[in-house]
Parts: C-alpha cells; sequence; structure tokens
C-alpha cells in the first residue's frame, strides 16, 4: 500500500513496508498538544505521558529525562525490520538510559540504550530465547546535535546507519528473536525507569529491513529540516 504523502512533513520517504510512522510536525499525526499520537500508516498510535512539544525544526516531542514517556502497545514482533527515527541528546541521561525500548531483557526482544552511565554512548540490540545476540556495538551522539538513526534487522544480524551511513554490523544472532511480552516504548524502558533526556523528531517503522539507498533517501528527505 502506498501512503499519501501529504500526511508526512517530508517529501520521498520511503513507504514500502512502512509499519508505524508518528511525527509532532506532522498536525495528522499530532495537532501540537495532547497526550495521543497518531500512527499515519496504522493502528498503533501512541500514548504520551509528560511529553512536550516544541516547534523547533517543524515539530518535535521533548523528553525530560525523569518521568516523560511514549507507549505504542504490543504491535512489533517482526522478524525482519528497520526502524528509523531522529534524535537530539540532552546532555544528562540517567544509567542505562532507553532511546526507544521493546521491553526488553537480555533474552527477548530489543532495546536502543545507553552504555550504563557513559554519558550519550548508546548501542542497539535484539535478544534471542537463551541470551543471545546481535548488537550494533556501542556508538556516541552528541548533546544538541540532531541525528537520524537507522537500524535495520534482516533476519541474521543488526546494522546501525547514522545520518544515512552504515557504522556497525553486528554478529550473527543465531537464532530467532525472542518476541515476549513486547511493548513499545519511547523514552524509558518497560520495565521501568531508564527514562531519555531530549527530542525526538519523526519514528518510522518497516516490516523488512531497507537497503542502503533507501536508508540514505529517508535522510536526505528531512536532513534539511533537521540543520543537516
Amino acid at each position: 500500500e502506498q501512503y499519501n504523502m501529504a500526511y508526512f512533513t517530508g517529501p520521498n520517504i520511503v513507504t514500502d513496508n512502512l509499519t508505524f510512522a508518528i511525527d509532532a510536525g506532522s498536525a495528522r499525526s499530532y495537532p501540537g498538544s495532547g497526550t495521543t499520537v497518531t500512527d499515519l500508516s496504522g493502528p498503533n498510535n501512541v500514548t504520551l505521558s509528560g511529553v512536550g512539544f516544541a516547534t523547533n525544526n517543524g515539530g518535535v516531542f521533548t523528553y525530560d529525562g525523569v518521568d516523560d514517556q511514549g507507549t505504542a502497545g504490543d504491535f512489533f514482533n517482526y522478524q525482519a525490520f528497520t526502524i528509523n527515527l531522529w534524535v537530539n541528546p540532552g546532555s544528562t541521561q540517567v544509567q542505562y538510559a532507553d532511546i526507544i525500548d521493546n521491553d526488553h531483557n537480555g533474552n527477548r526482544n530489543w532495546v536502543c540504550q545507553q552504555s550504563g552511565n557513559s554519558q550519550n554512548v548508546y548501542s542497539f540490540g535484539v535478544h534471542g530465547a537463551s541470551f543471545e545476540n546481535s548488537y550494533t556495538g556501542n556508538f556516541t551522539l552528541t548533546a544538541g546535535d540532531w541525528v537520524n538513526l537507522t537500524f535495520t534487522y534482516d533476519g541474521t544480524r543488526v546494522r546501525g546507519y547514522n545520518n544515512g551511513v552504515l557504522f556497525a554490523t553486528g554478529a550473527a544472532l543465531g537464532t530467532t528473536i525472542n518476541y515476549s511480552a513486547q511493548d513499545f516504548h519511547i523514552g524509558r524502558w518497560g520495565g521501568g525507569g531508564r527514562y531519555w533526556e531530549g527530542e525526538y523528531g519523526p519514528l518510522y517503522c518497516y516490516n523488512a529491513a531497507l537497503s542502503a539507498a533507501q536508508i540514505l533517501q529517508n535522510f536526505n528527505a528531512q536532513r534539511s529540516r533537521f540543520g543537516l
């Protein structure tokens, strides 16, 4: 299915296999107030708690790192996927702060999480049922700088892209991702706490691993909005 690109704030977003799309800068997704963010590609709306809205960069969500979060439910159980998001980190993160989390633990689901107390040093990883994992390894974000992060999983290993450029290829998982009690969280851990401080631009999910060319297309489609 092809989606009406007037729903998006930037043209030329890849829509093949798109299953989740939210954007504070789209009035159809978020009118600038309230606790509901409409999923532009399907039924998986986000419920906000404490999250703010700011008009910079065409409209963004602001998270205070104390108790702000968004929750989209249990829809994400794909064995091949892409997650593409724009983020601008704050300067102070709590231990294991989670940018996005599918209610992970060491043997289920996935997470993009800070490495302990190492400020704005993160990794993205998926987990099998017997504590197998495929990780990007650590990467560093700069507080106050917008970045487009993309994570793919092709059924074997994860890959990470920064502003459309591949920076990491994880080891083979060797099994399937163990989806159990999954719950899509933005800005916190599903188990509670680990709140992330910063701003979010658009967030897109796909039920396929996008190609490098498609990932670069998404970055180029909105880079001017975020000053890149």
